[in-house]
């Protein structure tokens, strides 16, 4: 009776830890995605500089015989130079941004269709253990999580991405509360783009400016 009743005690100490394990993972998800949902505001603002960088280049293109002259060739060279660097910046964080919300629309869509698949499963489960139980009949089989990650990890093309996922999963699930981190880092380094994207556009402003008003 004191081994059965050690054994439930283990049971529940493990179930126990489960819990707040799922709470605290949950808690981190929920914090990673709405940090993700913000990649949307920034993404606006990186594609109206964009639309801006594409408006001056072909201003400056279409006029360059008018605008060279209040330039001159440092000056323009400079000025082209800084709107190349705005736009690449622009490119960059329209990539990032990109990766974000496929990220973000992976993670919620696969929670989504996993949650569905276990109620599924948890029913057929408590169906055979019912019947089960009237013969004394018991599974054999058990849920093996790395045979569904080589499963998925082999829909892949090409070597080299496999494993680059596989990596991947492995890094994830040696950090099980890490919550969506390449996302989060993809805002942040969209973040940064777009500085850099806004910061060289007013480069480029300056030097117009500056060798207007030096002419």
């Amino acid at each position: 009776m004191d081994e059965h009743i050690k054994k439930v005690e283990e049971d529940l100490r493990a179930y126990d830890e489960i819990i707040h394990q799922n709470f605290h993972k949950g808690l981190i998800d929920s914090a990673s995605l709405a940090t993700i949902e913000s990649t949307t505001t920034l993404d606006k603002f990186s594609i109206w500089m964009l639309v801006g960088v594409g408006a001056t280049a072909t201003l400056i293109i279409s006029n360059i015989d008018k605008i060279l002259p209040y330039l001159g060739a440092i000056g323009f060279n400079l000025a082209v130079f800084f709107l190349t660097l705005s736009a690449l910046a622009g490119f960059i964080a329209k990539y990032y941004a990109i990766v974000v919300s496929i990220s973000a629309a992976v993670t919620v869509r696969m929670d989504e269709l996993a949650k569905e698949k276990q109620a599924a499963y948890e029913k057929s489960i408590e169906l055979r253990d019912g019947l089960a139980k009237e013969i004394g009949y018991e599974s054999i089989h058990q849920i093996n999580i790395n045979d569904f990650y080589e499963a998925y990890i082999s829909l892949f093309p090409f070597k080299r991405l496999r494993l680059k996922i596989r990596m991947a999963i492995a890094a994830h699930s040696s950090q099980p509360h890490s919550g969506n981190k390449p996302a989060v880092h993809g805002v942040v380094y969209q973040s940064i783009a777009l500085l850099f994207q806004a910061l060289f556009y007013i480069a480029f402003l300056l030097v117009v400016v500056l060798f207007i008003s030096m002419s």
